[in-house]
C-alpha cells in the first residue's frame, strides 16, 4: 500500500495498523535461546535419536540410531532394520561404556517416540538407575544435540558421495568411513578429553618388545599433554556401531608422533554410478564394525602431514602435494595382544593379511539392478561366446567347434545329400559351455552342435521318445553296499553319447552355422546317428547302449531299467548310467577291466578312474566311508542369488508356520521356479532341506513374498553348511529299516497332511521323501496309516532290487512308526470307521505282514528320525535330526 499510495500512506500511523489474518498466518516461533548445555562428566547426559530412510539399504537396514555423550559430543551409530532395535542397541552401548570406560550413563534424552516410550524399555532403564527425559511434543530443540548430529552426519555423506563418486549401494560404507574421518581430524576442546577414562584401562602396558611402561607419568608437563592429546584424538574415532575387540592395537610410544595422512581426491565426477536410489542409507550393513586402521612405519616424506591441535577446531584438512595411495592412520590405545587379525571392514591395516576368501566377508549384492548383478556374478565366470561368429574369433572355441565336427564326422553321423523336395529340414545351432573341475578350473572348452528338435514333428520326423535315467536312490544304494563291502567305485565317461543312437527315422538337417561353403550350397545332411537337440535321441542312445550291454553278457534289472549286472563265479559286478555317465562297482575287479575295454571298443570312454564327481555330486571315500555332498553346487547357487555374503540361518522354516497361497504379494514367477528348481536338484544330498523345498514347490503356479521369504530362509540355512552330505558307513550289512511319520492337516490350504520317510540299507539312508498326502486324512492314524503305506512300497522296491542284484539281506523289514494308532490297525483286523478309509492301504501292509516281509516297531517321537521330512524344526531338533539321518559336514574344522 506504501508503494501504490506513498502521498496517503505517509500520514497514517503504521504502528495502529492491526491486521488478525497476517498476525495469525506470519506469526513464527520464539527462538529458542541456547543455554549452553554440557554436562560436568562424560557420560552423565547422553542423546539419542532415530533417523528414517526412506529406502532399505543392501542389508536391509532403514534407520540407524545415534547415542551422544553430552560431555564429549563423542558419537556411537547403530545400523537398524526396525526400530525396535534401539533398545538392544542401547544395551550394548550401556554395556560397552561400564566394562570399557568404567562409567555409568546417569541420563538419557530422546523424544517420545514408541522405540523409546514403551514398557521393556522403561523397565532396563529403571533397573539400572537411569533417567530418562523426553522432549516435549513437537519441540525437536529440546534434543537439539541429536537433531543436529543426524542433519550434520547426513550432510556429509552425501557431500562424499557426491565429492568421490559412489554409487548408492556403497552410501553405507561411505556414511561410516566418513565419520570416522571426521572425528580423527576434528578436535571439540575440553569435551573431547576422555583421556582420563582410558588410562586406567591399559597401565600399566606391555608394548610389543615386553618392556613395561606407563602413559603420561614421565617427561616433562608439556610432553605429557602432548602425548595425550594426540592419544585422545586418535585412539577415539568416530565409535560406529558395536565397538570391536580389537587385538592388534598398542599404545604409541613416546618417540612416534601421531599423523593423519589424507588424499587429494582426482576422480572425475562425470563417471556413472551404479545403483537405483539416491540414499544415504542405501548400501549399510547391519552392525558393522568401527573402520580402523593401524599406524606402521612412518608413511613417505611425499605426504604432507597434518598437525592436530586445540586451535584446529571446526576446520577442514586437506594435504597437498603428490597423490599416495597410503591408508588413513589412525590410532587405537588397547593393550597389545597376539592372536587372530581382526576382521576390518573397509580400509586393511598395514601388515595384517585379512583373509580374502573367508565367505563371511562376502557382500550381499541382492539389492542392485538384475543388470548389474548379472555383471557382478559373472564377473570369475569365463566368457561364453553369444554365437557362432564371437567363437570363430577365439581360437580356443573354434578349436572346439572343429573337434565336435571332426567328432561327428568320425562317428559317420550323416551324409550330404541334395536337398530333397518335399521334405522338412531340421535347423540347428552351437551350444558353448565349460567343463570345470569340482575345484572351478577350467577342464577344458567345449561346442556342441545341437539340432532344434523343436522344430520336429511327431508321426514324420520322430516316434516315441521316452528313455530312462537312473534313479538316485539306485545309486546311492549301489555307494552303500560299495561302503559295507569295499567295493571300488569307477566312474566312466562316453563322449558325444547321443551320436551313437542308430536313427529310424528320415530326418534332414541344415548345413552347420559359420562352415557353409561353395560346396554345400543346395545342400542338406541326412542324419544316420541321432544328434544332440533331437527328440528321440536319448531313447536311441540308451536303445544302443542296451544291446550293447546284452552283447556283453550283461542283464538289465527290471526293478531300474538303467541297471546293468553280471554274476560270474559268485561275483558281481553292476553299472549304472545316467545318460552319458557310469558307474561300475562289485567284487569282480577282473571283469571290472574287461567291461571297461569292450566299453571302449563299442564307444568313445573316457575312463576318469575312482568315483569323485557324479552329477554335481562331490564324492569323498576313507576308509571309514563314503561321503556325498554338493558343495559346489551349493556356493555357485549362493552366488548365482546375491546371497554368498547374507547371515546364516540355524533353522529352514519357521515352526507352526502358516504359510498358504495367500501369502503376500506376487512376485517374480520365472525366479521362483528356477530357485525352487535347483533346490529340489540339492536334495538329493540334503535330506535335510526336502520339506521345506516340498513346502514352497506347492506354489510353483503363483508364488507370492511369503513363498519367496521362505526360499530365501532356505539360502541362508545353506550358508552355515554348505559342505554338509550323506554320510556311507562301513557296517557290514545290508539290513533295511525304514521310518514313516506324517503331520496331520499341516497344509491351510486344503487340511491335506504331509507324509514323509527314511529307508536304510546297511545302516545309511538312501531314500527319503516328504509329500503332501493326495486325499485329507480324518484323523492322525488314518494320516499315519498312509504314510506307514508309502514306506512300505519304498521299502519293498529296494528290497526287490538288492534280491535281483542278488545281494544278501535279512528275511524282514523293520519299519518303524511313531503311532501306536496306526500300528494297532495293521496288527489287528478289526473294522469299524477310521479303517474304512484306508482299507486297500490296510490290506497291503497286513499281507506283507503276514507272509513275514514285514515287522513293524514302536519308536518314540524323541528318537524318530523323520520328523524333519514332515514338520518345521526348531535349531536344536534340526541338528538331531541331522545326526540321526548321518549327515555330516567334511569341510567343517573338528
Amino acid at each position: 500500500m506504501s508503494k501504490v499510495f506513498p502521498d496517503e500512506m505517509s500520514k497514517v500511523d503504521k504502528s495502529k495498523l492491526m491486521c488478525d489474518a497476517c498476525e495469525y498466518g506470519k506469526h513464527t516461533r520464539t527462538t529458542y535461546i541456547s543455554r549452553g548445555l554440557q554436562s560436568i562428566l562424560p557420560f552423565v547426559l547422553v542423546h539419542s535419536d532415530v533417523w528414517t530412510s526412506p529406502i532399505a539399504s543392501v542389508s536391509g537396514a532403514k534407520y540407524f540410531v545415534t547415542f551422544i555423550d553430552c560431555h564429549s559430543r563423542m558419537t556411537w551409530i547403530y545400523l537398524m532394520r526396525h526400530k525396535s532395535e534401539v533398545l538392544k542397541c542401547f544395551k550394548n552401548f550401556y554395556a560397552w561404556v561400564r566394562n570399557q570406560l568404567n562409567t555409568c550413563v546417569k541420563v538419557i534424552r530422546s523424544d517420545n517416540g514408541g522405540e523409546y516410550v514403551n514398557d521393556e524399555f522403561r523397565s532396563f532403564l529403571s533397573a539400572e538407575g537411569i533417567v530418562h527425559q523426553t522432549s516435549c511434543a513437537d519441540t525437536p530443540p529440546q534434543n537439539g544435540v541429536a537433531e543436529r548430529k543426524n542433519r550434520h552426519i547426513l550432510e556429509v555423506t552425501l557431500l562424499g558421495k557426491r565429492d568421490i563418486n559412489v554409487g548408492v549401494h556403497l552410501s553405507g560404507e561411505l556414511l561410516l568411513v566418513w565419520m570416522l574421518l571426521l572425528e580423527s581430524v576434528q578436535f571439540y576442546g575440553e569435551r573431547t578429553d576422555l583421556s582420563s577414562l582410558f588410562v586406567d584401562l591399559d597401565n600399566p602396558i606391555i608394548d610389543e618388545d615386553g618392556q613395561e611402561g606407563e602413559n603420561g607419568s614421565s617427561g616433562t608437563e608439556e610432553d605429557t599433554q602432548s602425548r595425550s592429546m594426540k592419544f585422545v584424538v586418535g585412539s577415539i574415532p568416530y565409535p560406529v556401531s558395536e565397538p570391536i575387540h580389537e587385538q592388534n592395537w598398542r599404545r604409541p610410544r613416546e618417540e612416534e608422533n601421531l599423523q593423519v595422512y589424507t588424499r587429494r581426491k582426482t576422480r572425475s565426477l562425470e563417471a556413472q554410478t551404479m545403483g537405483q536410489h539416491e540414499s544415504p542409507m542405501d548400501g549399510m550393513e547391519q552392525q558393522q564394525s568401527s573402520i580402523v586402521a593401524e599406524v606402521g612405519d612412518k608413511p613417505s616424506d611425499q605426504c604432507d602431514t597434518i598437525q592436530i591441535s586445540s586451535d584446529t577446531e571446526g576446520e577442514e584438512f586437506e594435504t597437498g602435494g603428490e597423490e599416495t595411495n597410503l591408508p588413513i592412520a589412525i590410532r587405537k590405545g588397547v593393550r597389545s595382544n597376539a592372536g587372530k587379525p581382526p576382521q576390518r571392514y573397509g580400509f586393511e591395516a598395514q601388515g595384517v593379511n585379512d583373509d580374502e576368501n573367508n565367505i563371511a566377508n562376502y557382500v550381499s549384492y541382492a539389492s542392485l539392478l538384475s543388470t548389474y548383478k548379472a555383471f557382478v556374478t559373472s564377473l570369475n565366470s569365463v566368457e561364453i561366446p553369444n554365437d557362432w561368429r564371437e567363437a570363430k574369433q577365439d581360437p580356443r572355441w573354434h578349436q572346439a567347434m572343429l573337434e565336435e565336427l571332426e567328432a561327428l564326422e568320425k562317428n559317420k553321423t550323416w551324409d550330404l545329400v541334395p536337398f530333397p523336395k518335399g521334405k522338412k529340414v531340421v535347423n540347428c545351432k552351437w551350444v558353448y559351455t565349460v567343463k570345470q573341475n569340482p575345484d572351478e578350473n577350467v577342464e577344458r572348452y567345449k561346442a556342441r552342435l545341437v539340432a532344434k528338435g523343436y522344430s520336429q514333428t511327431y508321426g514324420i520326423d520322430y516316434d516315441e521318445t521316452f528313455a530312462p535315467v537312473a534313479k538316485m536312490s539306485t545309486v546311492r544304494t549301489l555307494i552303500s553296499c560299495a561302503a559295507n563291502f569295499d567295493w571300488p567305485l569307477h566312474q566312466l565317461d562316453v563322449k558325444n553319447a547321443f551320436l551313437h543312437g542308430d536313427l529310424q527315422e528320415e530326418v534332414y538337417m541344415e548345413i552347420p552355422p559359420g562352415f557353409a561353403t561353395s560346396q554345400t550350397e543346395g545342400k542338406v545332411l541326412r542324419l544316420k546317428k541321432s544328434l544332440y537337440g533331437l527328440k528321440q535321441s536319448p531313447r536311441a542312445w540308451f536303445d544302443r547302449f542296451r544291446r550293447a550291454m546284452c552283447g556283453m553278457g550283461y542283464k538289465q534289472c527290471n526293478g531300474d531299467h538303467t541297471v546293468f549286472y553280471r554274476h560270474n563265479r559268485g561275483l558281481k559286478t553292476i553299472l549304472v548310467v545316467y545318460v552319458d555317465d557310469m558307474i561300475i562297482t562289485g567284487d569282480d575287479c577282473l571283469e571290472i577291466s574287461r567291461l571297461k575295454q569292450n566299453l571302449s571298443k563299442e564307444f568313445e570312454v573316457k575312463d576318469l578312474g575312482q568315483l569323485k564327481y557324479f552329477l554335481g555330486i562331490e564324492i569323498a571315500r576313507s576308509p571309514r566311508g563314503i561321503v556325498l555332498s554338493q558343495r559346489k553346487y551349493v556356493l555357485d547357487l549362493l552366488s548365482d542369488t546375491g546371497m554368498l555374503g547374507c547371515r546364516p540361518a540355524s533353522t529352514l522354516i519357521e515352526q507352526n508356520h502358516k504359510l498358504c497361497a495367500e501369502s503376500g504379494d506376487p512376485v517374480n514367477k520365472e525366479r521362483y521356479q528356477r530357485l525352487v528348481g535347483r533346490l529340489i536338484y540339492l536334495c538329493h544330498t540334503r535330506p535335510d532341506i526336502t520339506y521345506a523345498v516340498s513346502v514352497v514347490s506347492r506354489y510353483m503356479h503363483d508364488p507370492r513374498s511369503g513363498h519367496m521369504d521362505v526360499v530365501y530362509r532356505i539360502l541362508r540355512y545353506l550358508k552355515a553348511s554348505p559342505g554338509k552330505g550323506i554320510w556311507f558307513k562301513k557296517n557290514g550289512h545290508l539290513d533295511m529299516e525304514g521310518y514313516c511319520d506324517a503331520d496331520w492337516g499341516s497344509c491351510l490350504d486344503d487340511r491335506r497332511s504331509t507324509s514323509g520317510y527314511c529307508v536304510f540299507i546297511g545302516g545309511n539312508l538312501v531314500s527319503w521323501r516328504s509329500k503332501k498326502e493326495s486325499v485329507v486324512s480324518r484323523s492322525t492314524a488314518e494320516a499315519e496309516y498312509r504314510s506307514m503305506s508309502m514306506s512300505l512300497s519304498e521299502l519293498l522296491w529296494l528290497k526287490n532290487l538288492l534280491a535281483e542284484l542278488k545281494l544278501s539281506t535279512s528275511t524282514s523289514m523293520k519299519l518303524w512308526c511313531d503311532n501306536k494308532s496306526a500300528i494297532n490297525i495293521a496288527n489287528n483286523p478289526v473294522q469299524h470307521d477310521r479303517t474304512k478309509h484306508v482299507e486297500i492301504d490296510r490290506f497291503f501292509i497286513k499281507e506283507r505282514m503276514d507272509e513275514g516281509t514285514l515287522n513293524l516297531g514302536f519308536v518314540n517321537s524323541g528318537e524318530q528320525v523323520v520328523d524333519s521330512l514332515t514338520k518345521a524344526l526348531g535349531a536344536r531338533e534340526c541338528t538331531s535330526s541331522c545326526s540321526k539321518m548321518g549327515m555330516i559336514d567334511i569341510y567343517r574344522p573338528s
